[in-house]
C-alpha cells in the first residue's frame, strides 16, 4: 500500500512544518503522532521485557512476517485514518523502526528532517517534552542531546542511502527555498500538484505539538542558527558533533 506517509525526525526539525504542508492536500490526511508501529512490533514479537522498544524486542522483530506486521499496523491506525488515498504518521522517533517500516511497507513514504545539529540539540534540550517518558531522557543533557542526535543522523544517512522511498529533508532548504522544495516533497509522495500546500500556514486543523504557534505562520528564518547565542555553552556539544564528522552550518 501507499497509503502511509512517514514524516520522522528528531523533535524540533521541522516534523510537524511538512506534515502541514502535505496535510494541506486533498489527498492526504494527518493522523498525529501514532504510537501504532511500535506497538505492533511489540504485540507480535510477544516479548515479555517492560519497554515497547527495547534490543530484544527489536531482534525479535526480524523473525516476523513483515507483510503481517504492515498489515497489523494498518488495521490498528484505522480509528483514525482510511478517509484519504494517504495518511501521515508524524511520530518522529518512529527513525528507530525505519529498517521495520521499509520491510513492512515497502511502498510507504518516509520524510526525515534534518536541522543544522546544534540547533536541533539546543531545540530539544530547551524543551521539556514530558518528565516520564523515557525515550526523552537523553534531552535532559545537552552532551546527550548530541550523542543522541549523532546516532540519529548517522542511522538515517545509511538507510537513506539503501531505499529510494526514504527522503531527507534539510529544514533550512525548505525556509530558503519553500515553493521548489514543497513541489518536490509533493512529487516525491506520487501527489498531485495542489497550490494550497504552499499555503500551509493557513490550514485550520488542530496541531497539537510543541511546534503550534510556528506553524500558523509563513516560513521564515527566525529559528536559523538560534544555538550560536548560548556559546560557550555550547562547545562540548560541538566539539563532539565535530569529532563525529558532523558538519555544523
Amino acid at each position: 500500500t501507499q497509503e502511509p506517509i512517514f514524516v520522522l525526525g528528531m523533535p524540533r526539525s521541522g516534523t510537524t512544518l511538512v506534515e502541514r504542508i502535505l496535510s494541506s492536500h486533498s489527498d492526504v490526511q494527518s493522523a498525529g503522532e501514532l504510537q501504532d508501529f511500535g506497538l505492533s512490533v511489540k504485540k507480535l514479537s510477544q516479548t515479555q521485557t517492560p519497554h515497547v522498544l527495547d534490543t530484544q524486542t527489536l531482534t525479535k522483530a526480524y523473525e516476523l512476517d513483515f507483510n503481517h506486521l504492515g498489515t497489523t499496523y494498518l488495521n490498528a491506525t484505522r480509528v483514525t485514518t482510511g478517509s484519504h488515498k494517504h495518511f501521515i504518521d508524524k511520530l518522529p522517533f518512529n527513525f528507530f523502526y525505519i529498517d521495520l517500516i521499509t520491510k513492512a511497507l515497502p511502498n510507504a513514504k518516509i520524510i526525515c528532517m534534518l536541522r543544522d545539529p546544534m540547533d536541533t540539540c539546543i531545540g530539544n534540550y530547551r524543551q521539556l517534552f514530558t518528565i516520564n517518558n523515557p525515550y526523552y531522557a537523553y534531552s535532559l543533557d545537552l552532551l546527550d542531546t548530541a550523542k543522541f542526535y549523532s546516532r540519529f543522523y548517522k542511522l538515517m544517512q545509511h538507510f537513506s542511502a539503501l531505499h529510494s522511498n526514504i527522503k531527507l529533508v534539510k529544514y533550512e532548504e525548505l525556509v530558503a527555498q519553500p515553493e521548489q522544495q514543497i513541489k518536490e516533497l509533493v512529487s516525491f509522495c506520487n501527489l498531485e500538484w495542489q497550490a494550497q500546500c504552499i499555503d500551509f500556514h493557513l490550514n485550520t486543523a488542530p496541531v497539537s505539538t510543541a511546534s503550534k504557534v510556528q506553524v500558523r505562520q509563513p516560513l521564515n528564518n527566525k529559528a536559523i542558527g538560534r544555538w550560536k547565542a548560548f556559546k560557550p555553552h555550547t562547545n562540548a556539544a560541538v566539539e563532539y558533533l565535530l569529532k563525529q564528522g558532523i558538519n555544523l552550518e
